[in-house]
């Protein structure tokens, strides 16, 4: 059973690691930029996380759904996919877009946007990098 839900988790997180590049790229530069400077407003963040949840509903909605399409929905099932979607949205969305708002919010003349994007950008490039080395040894794993 409770070899089960691992499976389902690592299951997960390998699907969840195959996030879109382009949407995630895209989004998370964004987002740092709305709110990566220090004076910016906090009705920013609101925004800045409703970009990043529709970037991410449109980048990996094809893979949501056919992961929840795939199989009887059950716990287990249940359970892989909210691995699924903290793994997606929180590695390669909210990540890199965290780290750009952090380095723009502490830049202290003018450019603290500027610097907020390319530092999400840099950083989504990373994941991007780190993600299918990470997502074939969860496969590996999986065998």
């Amino acid at each position: 059973m409770l070899s089960d839900w691992l499976q389902a988790a690592r299951l997960g997180a390998q699907w969840g690691l195959q996030f879109n590049p382009l949407a995630v790229i895209i989004a998370s530069t964004m987002a740092a930029a709305l709110v990566g400077y220090p004076a910016a407003p906090r009705s920013r963040w609101s925004w800045a996380a409703v970009l990043l949840v529709g970037a991410w509903l449109i980048g990996d909605g094809v893979d949501m759904a056919a992961l929840l399409t795939h199989g009887a929905i059950g716990p287990v099932r249940i359970w892989g996919f909210a691995v699924f979607v903290a793994v997606s949205l929180g590695v390669g969305f909210v990540l890199p877009a965290a780290a750009g708002a952090y380095v723009g919010r502490h830049v202290t003349r003018g450019t603290g946007w500027l610097s907020a994007m390319a530092v999400a950008g840099m950083a989504a490039g990373a994941f991007l990098a780190i993600a299918p080395v990470l997502s074939n040894a969860l496969v590996a794993g999986l065998g």
